[in-house]
């Protein structure tokens, strides 16, 4: 088994053709060479460099599985993309979604499936599609000769992103979490439809089953999604009370790198706080260092008449409140 991490940290705010990490594109595309089967589940795939690289593995025998969401959760704003520091062009997430969906299409060795599956939601203030698809997760399980990629980013690589603080995780040949994928990518392939077959019209009606899994199948590596429960716990809750445990365990530091970090006043009246376990355990161990690295305001994530709560005051509050050495949010320089 090994284990490899990567970071990007970027150095310019301009949207890139490329998409919005170019070195993590480039280092998936070369994890990928060679490669006979590919599964990609990806909240948005609009990114034609992937999409091309992609096509030349295809053409030399690859079979290629990809599972995203319905054109309509693109949003139809155009912006302007970076070629470099003088070019740039004006497109949309939807243009080039269009783009690469078709192109999917028309290539006999790739199939590209659809998951329309939506939450109950109100529309944030950040720009979107019409519809707030639940698949969004970016992940890809990658077959080679001699052993399996489990590979999981922080990273859409799509185009009209700004370039964002991003991660890529690879696990190879680690049979838990080889299970965790296979399990999830069949399950998402169960529930997906086809895009020649799919007709992008009254989504909210479409209603999955969850099955059960039982978890003690897997260790530390876990998909949420609407199809999957653990022990009839719904995979949400079943992930966040997981990462509450690992939190009220901790003994010298919290350390979390989030895309959001705040709490959204939940439909369900029960579910637990990853703020809140945070602010407990430091007040229990003053000296535990705590930092978190989040990319959006907590306003952004505000839905209708749920507000989410702001963590930056709730985290600062704490930190005057009971004098811990260490304890803070942060934001990348890049917005």
């Amino acid at each position: 088994m090994s284990i490899q991490c990567f970071f990007d940290i970027p150095n310019s705010s301009l949207k890139n053709v490329r998409g919005s990490s170019k070195y993590l594109l480039n280092v998936l595309l070369n994890e990928l060479q060679d490669a006979y089967e590919i599964h990609i589940s990806f909240f948005l795939y609009n990114n034609p460099f992937l999409h091309k690289h992609l096509e030349e593995l295809s053409r030399k025998g690859c079979k290629i599985n990809i599972y995203s969401i319905p054109l309509s959760g693109y949003d139809t704003k155009k912006k302007k993309l970076y070629i470099n520091e003088e070019r740039s062009i004006s497109s949309s997430k939807f243009d080039y979604g269009q783009k690469v969906y078709t192109r999917a299409c028309n290539h006999p060795s790739i199939q590209l499936k659809i998951f329309p599956h939506t939450y109950v939601w109100y529309k944030q203030k950040t720009s979107r599609g019409c519809n707030s698809y639940s698949l969004h997760n970016k992940s890809i399980l990658a077959f080679y000769p001699d052993e399996v990629k489990c590979i999981s980013t922080s990273c859409n690589f799509a185009l009209g992103d700004p370039p964002h603080s991003e991660n890529m995780l690879i696990v190879t040949n680690d049979d838990s979490t080889m299970q965790m994928f296979k399990d999830y990518f069949s399950l998402l392939d169960k529930w997906s439809i086809n895009y020649k077959d799919f007709k992008d019209k009254n989504n909210q009606r479409f209603v999955v089953t969850p099955e059960v899994l039982d978890p003690s199948h897997y260790t530390n590596c876990y998909f949420t999604a609407p199809f999957i429960k653990y022990n009839e716990i719904g995979s949400n809750h079943y992930v966040q009370n997981k990462i509450i445990t690992y939190i009220l365990q901790a003994k010298k530091r919290i350390l979390i790198c989030g895309q959001h970090i705040s709490n959204i006043n939940s439909f369900d009246k029960k579910s637990k706080s990853i703020v809140e376990a945070i602010t407990k355990r430091a007040s229990e161990l003053p000296d535990l260092e705590v930092k978190v690295l989040k990319q959006t305001l907590s306003t952004h994530q505000k839905q209708g008449k749920r507000n989410a709560w702001n963590v930056n005051t709730k985290l600062y509050n704490f930190y005057e409140d009971c004098s811990l050495n260490s304890i803070g949010v942060k934001y990348p320089n890049v917005p």
